[in-house]
C-alpha cells in the first residue's frame, strides 16, 4: 500500500496577506504542519496547485454531483495523477472531505472559471 499526502501549492492562489509569512490558504499558513502530523503515516506528500483543485471542485458538481470544498479537490486531483502514474489494474481511493457550502458566497462554483 502506497499513502500520499496531498497540500496546496503556491502557484495561481489568491494571496489573503501582505507578506510572506502571513500568506493564508484557507486560514494556514504556508509550510504550516499540524503539530500531530505523524510523517510515518505518509509514503510522499505531494502539491497540488490551488487552480486545479478548484477546477476538480466544478468538475464534480457538474460531471459526478458531487457538491465539494477546494481540499476534496485536491485530494481527487493527486488521486487521479497517482491512478494515472500506478496504472491499469491499481487501484486509488481518496475522501470527499469537505463539503461546498462555505464556497457558495465566492466564485469556486462560477461557470464562467472553467474557460
Amino acid at each position: 500500500m502506497r499513502v500520499a499526502a496531498h497540500r496546496r501549492t503556491l502557484k495561481n492562489v489568491r494571496l489573503h496577506a501582505r507578506t510572506y509569512d502571513q500568506l493564508l490558504f484557507n486560514h494556514y499558513r504556508v509550510g504550516f504542519v499540524p503539530p500531530l502530523l505523524d510523517r510515518a503515516l505518509f509514503d510522499e506528500a505531494r502539491g497540488i496547485e490551488e487552480s486545479a483543485a478548484r477546477a476538480m471542485c466544478r468538475r464534480l458538481a457538474r460531471e459526478e454531483g458531487i457538491f465539494a470544498g477546494t481540499s476534496t479537490g485536491l485530494n481527487v486531483v493527486g488521486a487521479l495523477q497517482l491512478a494515472r502514474e500506478l496504472g491499469e489494474g491499481s487501484a486509488v481511493v481518496t475522501v470527499a472531505c469537505d463539503s461546498g457550502l462555505k464556497y457558495l458566497a465566492g466564485d469556486l462554483f462560477d461557470p464562467s472559471k472553467d474557460g
